[in-house]
């Protein structure tokens, strides 16, 4: 900001000031929320409107000091023209990472449209009686209050705002719950490293791997969000679980899920006996729950099995998600994840600098962390035959593997990026659950330049029997997604040479009524109608 901008900004808070009542709290609350204007914003409004608007966020932020937390939504009065038909989201509550990033997404999911948004952060202080003393700009160290105003519209009119308000509730819990726990849990995280650095375990990759995840994850690339731990025990034939509910930090304190996320310690139980016979104490893989902070996708678990001195298991799991910023870090730097592709590699025997070498590194940047870190490595060298087989990238592929121990069906569909829209993505969804009995899927989207890629996971009941044809499964998704002059050009090209194949569709495409088109494919009708 220039000279010339600041002293104008200085000028426009100044006589905003001058319109206030008297009152030392309510002049420092001022001033620390006009200073987070621009000089653009200070100028949109004459200085009586800024004072009218700074004293009814000063009522809103003193009442909730008072109370330590406060969320309402409203409809302003008619009289104010400029939020005419729109609501008001305002809450004041400690500050908290993610906080407004889980507002944000939360309003996306509803399909609420944010058309103004101040979140100034401000520094309080309070006497021994919890008296408010001092209100000032936010410093590290600093009890910091997070003070938001957020203006919206609701597109579909069909919002419920006291159904709004307990889902605002949740999330801001959770979220503030989690941030809480953030220096327990890394900690935590800490003194695991050193116990994994003391013992020995069975495992596939070198431990050292495993420790510099640990710091990875920690270096800016995870967000923690909670822990808790299990006692495991082996009688027999039988594995028990038992969570030690009191061990709860973050989303998983008892607090937050006894009254919000109450299906959570349910969800994350079942993946631990799912996961009990795995034979890698170590586990880094995805629960079938939504995160209820930051980014609304699945929670990742990253989970330690060490036994103690009396061989007793205990399997430490921190929940919590991977940052954007992960994605910038290249696969062959990261831990874990630069092993397995140094292993396709050497079993494929790519040369450096060769196609495939470029191809695979290409076609796996593209592809979510999370999944290849939970994906083991035999898996990851199938799919890189699967994705090196395809000749033709404008044309769909599906491959499948076998059902894994924990009766997951995985699926890999293939399709030209021209075809991967929303629509045929819902095509693609609809119709493998219609011929895949389950009772859970989970997706994952990958685009590319190249092609685009749908994994999908079925789980499936123990004594499923299926029968499944890749080939059946292609030729009914060419039929879904393909329009049908494109299918009659491809049956052409391969019953003919170039030249006649290309006479024969500008002759013959538009030959075909739409009603014989929605009765008959090109391909089974070739013979009969060349």
């Amino acid at each position: 900001m220039t000279k010339t901008a600041t002293i104008k900004k200085i000028s426009i808070i100044d006589e905003t000031l001058s319109k206030l009542p008297s009152g030392t709290l309510l002049k420092s609350f001022t001033k620390c929320y006009l200073s987070t204007y621009s000089e653009r914003s200070l100028k949109s409004r004459v200085s009586a409107e800024h004072a009218e608007f700074i004293q009814d966020r000063y009522h809103f932020f003193i009442d909730a000091i008072k109370k330590g937390r406060q969320t309402r939504i409203f409809i302003p009065e008619k009289k104010n023209l400029r939020i005419h038909n729109k609501h008001v989201l305002e809450f004041v509550c400690p500050d908290a990472r993610f906080l407004l990033a889980t507002i944000e997404a939360l309003f996306k999911e509803e399909d609420l449209s944010i058309t103004r948004m101040l979140h100034p952060i401000m520094a309080v202080e309070k006497n021994s009686k919890g008296e408010l003393t001092n209100i000032s700009l936010p410093i590290e160290g600093a009890n910091l209050v997070s003070v938001s105003y957020i203006e919206f519209e609701d597109n579909t009119k069909k919002v419920d705002i006291e159904d709004l308000k307990k889902k605002i509730d949740l999330h801001m819990t959770a979220t503030l719950s989690a941030n809480n726990a953030m220096p327990a849990l890394l900690d935590k995280m800490t003194g695991i490293k050193s116990l994994i650095s003391k013992q020995s375990f069975n495992l596939t990759e070198p431990k050292e791997e495993w420790m510099n995840l640990i710091d990875w994850l920690k270096t800016y690339n995870f967000t923690f969000l909670g822990y808790a731990n299990y006692s495991i025990s082996h009688k027999k034939n039988e594995t028990t679980v038992s969570l030690d509910k009191k061990s709860g930090m973050g989303i998983m304190d008892p607090n937050v899920t006894t009254q919000y996320l109450k299906d959570l310690p349910e969800c994350l139980t079942d993946h631990v006996k799912e996961m009990a016979g795995s034979p890698s104490p170590f586990v880094f893989d995805t629960i079938q729950f939504t995160s209820p902070t930051h980014r609304f996708e699945n929670i990742m678990r990253l989970s330690f099995k060490i036994p103690d001195k009396n061989n007793k298991v205990t399997e430490h799991i921190f929940l919590g998600i991977l940052k954007r910023s992960s994605l910038l870090a290249k696969n062959l730097e990261t831990p874990l994840i630069h092993l397995k592709i140094k292993t396709i590699f050497k079993t494929k025997n790519m040369l450096p600098g060769s196609y495939n070498f470029n191809q695979i590194i290409r076609l796996f940047t593209t592809i979510p962390k999370f999944e290849l870190f939970r994906t083991p490595t035999k898996e990851l060298i199938h799919l890189a035959e699967d994705l090196l087989s395809i000749t033709n990238p404008n044309d769909i592929y599906c491959f499948h593997r076998n059902i894994t121990e924990t009766h997951e069906f995985p699926i890999v569909i293939v399709v030209p990026p021209s075809i991967f829209t929303r629509k045929n993505k819902s095509k693609i969804l609809n119709y493998i659950q219609s011929i895949v009995p389950h009772y859970s899927i989970e997706t994952i989207e990958i685009p590319g330049e190249q092609f685009c890629r749908l994994h999908i996971y079925l789980k499936l009941k123990k004594d499923t029997e299926l029968k499944f044809s890749y080939s059946e499964v292609e030729t009914k998704l060419k039929e879904l997604l393909k329009p049908w002059e494109e299918r009659l050009k491809e049956v052409l090209a391969q019953k003919f040479s170039p030249g006649k194949g290309k006479a024969l569709y500008t002759r013959y495409t538009q030959a075909f009524p739409e009603h014989y088109r929605l009765r008959r494919s090109p391909d089974e009708n070739f013979n009969e109608d060349r």
